[in-house]
């Protein structure tokens, strides 16, 4: 069986376009708590989205070789006890193992000590994303709203571990459903 491949590299002004296509496409952004980025939003987004590695959310393009193209975004923020690992692709990319693919290599890249503080962050009803997250390795940890937005926590590796008793500050503004 032959792949196709992906590589994995640091976002660049010249994703602009294939960038825009992804962010604005309101099937990519269904699940997520905002909204699709306005042709007015896409600059100040992509600046950030292209900031310094020494900020705590750093994004990565997904691109396409045969195609030369970026199909999909990885993220990976930082917080103070976890690390946090998203993705998101051009729905015409879905459904043919690019995520899964990208995935793996993204967190082929990481320490071991970065992947037991790994955590995905998926709606409920995002099944697809649920999917991904356990051919990946990943369990759920627990349910929670964030500011209304219910939400899976899923941890790595598949191993479930109880919340602490005493949880952090960020976790005394959510709701548990």
């Amino acid at each position: 069986m032959t792949f196709e491949k992906l590589d994995i590299r640091p976002l660049e002004i010249s994703d602009r376009e294939d960038y825009f296509a992804i962010f604005s496409n309101p099937e990519v952004t269904k699940y997520d708590d905002f909204d699709p980025v306005s042709i007015e939003e896409l600059d100040e987004v992509m600046q950030r989205a292209i900031m310094s590695p020494q900020t705590p959310e750093v994004q990565y393009g997904v691109i396409l070789e045969s195609e030369n193209r970026l199909i999909g975004v990885l993220t990976v923020h930082k917080k103070r006890k976890y690390l946090y690992l998203g993705y998101h692709f051009n729905p015409r990319f879905h459904r043919k193992g690019y995520a899964t693919r990208a995935m793996q290599q993204l967190m082929g890249g990481l320490s071991r000590l970065e992947l037991i503080h790994a955590r995905l962050l998926i709606h409920p009803e995002n099944l697809a994303s649920i999917a991904l997250a356990q051919r990946l390795g990943f369990c759920e940890y627990r349910r929670r709203k964030l500011l209304q937005n219910p939400e899976i926590i899923f941890s790595y590796p598949a191993v479930v571990t109880q919340p602490a008793a005493n949880q952090s500050k960020d976790d005394s503004k959510q709701q548990v459903f």
